[in-house]
């Protein structure tokens, strides 16, 4: 559909297209002449992009609308994979190089596995051509070509004002000017091409692409000196291999005219570089006859008897069991070994298993995909459901290296090293060897016959020297590679202290994993579970059956009690439990202690992503996203509001954060929108670091999703009630009921284990949580707040607000009334020298963004209307149609109501309660809402419950009210919006809500608060003793709160960004002051 719908448009633009290019004016030399537009043919891919770029590969890289990154490999059934990083503007050389620029303009280069950043001035572009060749565009309009020595200098004769810039196989850059003129430099001079573009792409063979600033597409014809068009409409325009383009339309739509395999450079090394590469070598103690490297460092050797060695860093070796002649460890730390015979051993972390088959030699990819060599030479992967499947045999090999591509390199007995790709053998002439490599970043190495090591240059099609002896050779993260010499000495290039730690690998690949257990690695632990589940670093930890806690020890192989009560567990990378205790609370632990996050919702499941990303599903089946840095969580939504929001009941976050579901008994993948329902009912849901997706069927099979095929395979593990993964995909289940079960051990270290669950306290009750920096407590010690211009003055205050930015304000009432703000290295409220709004006196104040001031000023006597202000321009002005306000409005009605509440939250809205004509009776109410984009007041659609009296709202948007019911004396009502209704909140036993002196007035504005960081407090009144209300919104139910001195009237109320309740209140029932909490 998406095709037919782009070829309907442009049919539909050609025309258009002629008509333009006709009018113009026959003398300009730049004019574009007439023509055909060429017709391609389009075919439409998955995503949307913000910028596009295509390597001489065939590789393509995109930018989605969040600046994410996506490569797809050539091919037409090739999807994209997420690579890490954010940015606005990327450029690609092919799979394993390319260049981007992130939002402050700063530049970041890829090495196929991750980014690093590169000293540059800020930037607008950044191109990169085939060889690697990069240069940028700087905010100031300046063009820098990318030295490997001096980093980027400018380019001597460039034009100024460089916006947008490519670079083409020759290394020659090609650039848009602001101006939107193009220009290109053939190596000689600079030269102005015709026509005026937005976006360009160089090609090869001195041709490149072009998007006009009609968003036409064009192609650079280099024999005739001229543009023509292609049938099409984009934003972005891309050059592929052999001058195929690629384009993004308006609307961020991607299409290619060749999605196929390019053709392969058909240079052929026969000879080895010139040039060799010198590494700075250790020597490390003990001898080997072969190593292995996984892709985070850990380093496993056979001794020249055929030993398992395990390096634990700082020349430490620790022996393992068993004695074999190759081996090869994966990044998860496990290994695979194969005897003199040819038989196979999967290491599980604390012993060896036997596996199926005959092997010559073992190699495990980066992402943990098992390959062995079959006696007969051929390569074969682990296959679930097949077993071991192989690819045509090299007739001869006894090497076999895998990298992170899964193309298997083998290296033959008359040492010949090939690669199978595109579904043949193709020798990398130049070299005979007898050992053979891959790094974690895909660089081939070999030793050859005269023991010395190289190194495959793969855009060059050569091998570099490296200056060593050798006669075996493995290569870890970073190409760094270790050697044994002929002697059986050990050398390394690094010790790779850092990657020494196992630990799932991020990747937002998810399903694309094959997983790597079989149903013969699992064994029982001791012990029973109701759930489980398992961190990053391989900390697991289990719900056991009386909701206890319990964490999982490798060196006593039994499981630990540790401090709290949970219903639903998830495991942060570091290794720090979050929980779901039986009320709904979702609470997490820092390293010494239980903290309760603050929520509006009640929770049933908990997840935490690989990268730190923490959701809650709610009762509701709604769900929350973590924000840490205000300690709360924040309702889903998604971008496009005719969408429905995710929702499900069990919870799985895949590495880059984006949720799968389970809702009504179905799994939903939520990383598209809306999310699509898959075909599999299923209990439970997991997600391991390295993307593994596991999920539980309704008949308690145990099911992993295959992204290759979209389909849903099952493992054969039967009875399974609960799964979580950990690093290298290896699963944990609990099985008939209660019983754990294990694929693998995890490598972890676990001193601080005991340390941390003993300094731990019991999860706390309900009433104490921490609010950084301000601990709560069910009683508050309260300091008074001095009036400064008057001291003496025994009654000053008579209302209070704090602002989002922390600004505290006060209506000073001694003789006429005034405003006056607090100076926080004065410790007391000042003159502000504002005048007083004029029509009666303040009953309702607010301070909004900016530290704007909103007040309601209320008729006295009822003499004259009320009505609300804002200080504007040096001077308070009305808010009811004012022209000079400068705002659309409803207008506001000229309220006759005695009280009216007004509240700013942080993120520029105002809300106004009002108009009712008072008295009893239930009395029509109307809420406005100030909407600062469209500077503008609406009606807002709330059903509000009636005789609404005060006001307060939460920075996340929940409202909430105070309604007077129709007796007298008036009893009052919390009111909390959630989800399109209003939920009473009934306060405890016993408490009067908003109390009034006398009891049968209406409730006052400012008897309920919210602060910015989402504190809400009321006030209360049990029996004759004034009490705080504070609102937990983990067991929705309000707490009461003490103060101290002692009180015996609240007046007013308003709450500090810390979440400190500060009050104007008397302690002898005649003199109001200000007071603020400690």
């Amino acid at each position: 559909m998406k095709h037919l719908l782009f070829v309907l448009l442009c049919c539909l633009w050609q025309p258009a297209f002629a008509q333009t290019q006709t009018q113009a004016k026959p003398a300009s030399p730049e004019a574009i002449a007439p023509v055909v537009a060429e017709r391609l043919a389009w075919t439409a891919l998955r995503g949307h992009a913000i910028d596009l770029s295509v390597g001489a590969d065939g590789a393509a890289f995109s930018l989605d609308p969040e600046g994410l990154v996506w490569m797809r490999r050539p091919g037409p059934a090739s999807g994209w994979v997420n690579l890490p990083g954010v940015f606005a503007r990327i450029d690609a050389a092919n799979e394993r190089s390319a260049w981007a620029l992130d939002a402050q303009g700063l530049a970041w280069r890829y090495n196929g596995t991750f980014w690093q950043a590169v000293m540059s001035p800020a930037a607008t572009d950044v191109g990169v051509g085939p060889t690697g060749q990069a240069y940028l565009a700087t905010r100031d309009g300046a063009l820098l070509r990318w030295d490997a020595r001096q980093g980027f200098v400018a380019v001597a004769g460039a034009p100024a004002g460089v916006a947008r810039v490519d670079v083409d196989d020759r290394d020659l850059p090609w650039v848009v000017l602001r101006d939107t003129t193009l220009q290109h430099y053939d190596g000689r001079a600079w030269g102005r091409l015709p026509g005026q573009a937005q976006d360009i792409s160089a090609g090869v063979r001195n041709s490149g692409f072009m998007v006009s600033t009609a968003q036409q597409p064009l192609r650079w014809n280099a024999a005739v000196g001229a543009w023509s068009p292609l049938l099409a409409v984009a934003s972005l325009v891309a050059a592929g291999p052999d001058n195929k383009p690629w384009i993004a339309t308006p609307d961020g739509q991607i299409f290619t005219n060749d999605t196929g395999n390019p053709a392969k450079a058909n240079r052929l090394a026969v000879e080895s570089s010139v040039f060799s590469r010198s590494y700075v070598w250790r020597r490390v103690q003990g001898r080997a006859k072969t190593l292995s490297i996984a892709a985070k460092g850990q380093v496993m050797a056979l001794g020249p008897d055929g030993e398992v060695w395990q390096w634990k860093g700082k020349d430490l070796w620790q022996r393992l069991p068993g004695t074999f002649e190759r081996i090869a460890v994966g990044p998860s730390g496990n290994a695979m070994a194969v005897t003199a015979q040819g038989r196979i051993y999967n290491w599980r972390g604390s012993q060896w298993l036997e596996a199926t088959g005959q092997a010559l030699d073992v190699a495990i990819t980066p992402q943990g995909a098992a390959w062995i060599l079959l006696p007969n030479g051929s390569p074969a992967y682990w296959d679930p459901q097949g077993g071991w499947l192989s690819l045509n045999a090299p007739s001869t090999a006894v090497r076999l290296a895998v990298g992170s591509s899964n193309v298997p390199w083998v290296l033959t007995r008359e040492g010949l090293v090939q690669s199978y790709e595109d579904g043949a053998w193709q020798p990398h002439e130049g070299v005979e060897a007898t050992d053979l490599s891959i790094s974690p970043e895909g660089t081939v190495f070999v030793v050859r016959k005269d023991r010395t090591p190289a190194r495959y240059d793969d855009f060059l099609k050569r091998w570099e020297s490296i200056t060593t002896e050798a006669v075996a050779i493995a290569v870890g993260p970073g190409d760094k590679p270790w050697v044994v010499n002929p002697r059986g000495e050990v050398y390394a290039s690094s010790l790779f202290e850092e990657a020494a730690v196992p630990g799932g690998e991020c990747s937002a690949a998810v399903g694309g994993r094959v997983p790597d257990f079989r149903q013969a690695d699992f064994r029982q632990l001791q012990g029973a579970a109701r759930h489980i589940a398992i961190g990053k670093d391989g900390n697991v930890m289990v719900v056991d059956t009386d909701s206890n806690l319990a964490q999982w020890r490798n060196l006593s192989q039994r499981f630990r009690s540790f401090p709290g009560q949970m219903q639903r567990i998830a495991v942060a990378p570091d290794g720090k439990p979050w929980g779901v205790t039986a009320k709904g609370e979702v609470w997490r632990h820092d390293g010494s202690k239980w903290l309760l996050v603050r929520s509006i919702f009640t929770a049933r499941d908990v997840a935490v992503a690989c990268n730190g990303t923490v959701m809650a599903a709610a009762s509701d089946e709604s769900l929350y996203l973590y924000k840490p840095a205000q300690d709360t969580f924040e309702k889903v939504m998604t971008p496009r509001l005719d969408d429905p929001a995710p929702k499900g009941k069990k919870l799985a976050l895949d590495p880059a954060g984006r949720p799968w579901t389970i809702r009504d008994d179905w799994v939903y993948r939520c990383d598209v929108q809306p999310c699509e329902r898959q075909a599999l009912r299923a209990k439970e849901i997991a997600i391991g670091p390295e993307g593994t997706l596991l999920a539980v069927d309704l008949d308690g099979v145990l099911q992993s999703f295959n992204a290759r095929d979209n389909r849903w395979d099952r493992t054969g593990l039967m009875g399974v009630v609960g799964v979580s993964i950990g690093p290298g995909g290896k699963p944990w289940v609990v099985r008939n009921g209660t019983e754990v079960w294990a694929s693998a051990l995890f490598n972890r270290k676990e001193d601080r284990d005991d340390i941390t669950a003993a300094a731990t306290p019991s999860t706390p009750v309900n009433t104490t949580t921490a609010v950084s920096p301000f601990t709560f407590s069910t009683t508050l010690v309260f300091d008074e707040v001095p009036d400064l211009n008057q001291p003496s003055s025994p009654t000053w205050a008579h209302y209070l607000a704090i602002g989002a930015s922390g600004k505290v304000m006060a209506v000073r009432r001694v003789g006429s009334d005034s405003l006056v703000a607090y100076d926080a290295s004065k410790r007391g409220f000042v003159a502000t020298g504002l005048a007083m709004p004029p029509g009666g006196e303040v009953d309702g104040l607010a301070i909004g963004v900016a530290d704007s001031l909103w007040a309601w000023v209320h008729p006295v006597n009822g003499s004259v209307n009320g009505r609300l202000w804002t200080y504007k321009n040096g001077g308070w002005q009305a808010v009811g149609g004012v022209a000079a306000m400068g705002i659309s409005d409803v207008p506001l009605p000229a309220f006759t109501k005695r009280w009216l509440d007004v509240a700013a939250p942080a993120d520029g809205s105002v809300y106004v309660m009002g108009p009712d004509t008072g008295g009893t009776g239930v009395q029509d109410s109307t809420m406005y809402r100030y909407n600062p984009a469209s500077n503008q007041f609406v009606v807002t659609s709330f059903q509000l419950p009636g005789n609404e009296d005060a006001l307060a709202v939460e920075p996340s948007g929940p409202v909430w009210l105070v309604r007077s019911d129709t007796n007298s004396p008036f009893t009052r009502r919390a009111f909390q919006y959630l989800n399109n209704a209003f939920f009473e909140r009934p306060t405890p036993a016993g408490l009067t809500l908003c109390p009034t002196f006398p009891a049968s007035d209406r409730a006052v504005p400012g008897c309920i608060a919210a602060g910015a960081n989402g504190s809400v407090f009321a006030i209360g009144l049990q029996g004759s003793a004034p009490r705080l209300l504070r609102w937990n919104a983990a067991s929705l139910q309000w707490d009461v709160v003490v103060t101290s001195p002692a009180v015996t009237q609240i007046r007013y109320l308003a709450v500090a960004t810390d979440g400190r309740p500060w009050m104007v209140a008397s302690t002898d029932g005649t003199n109001y002051r200000v007071f603020k909490a400690r």
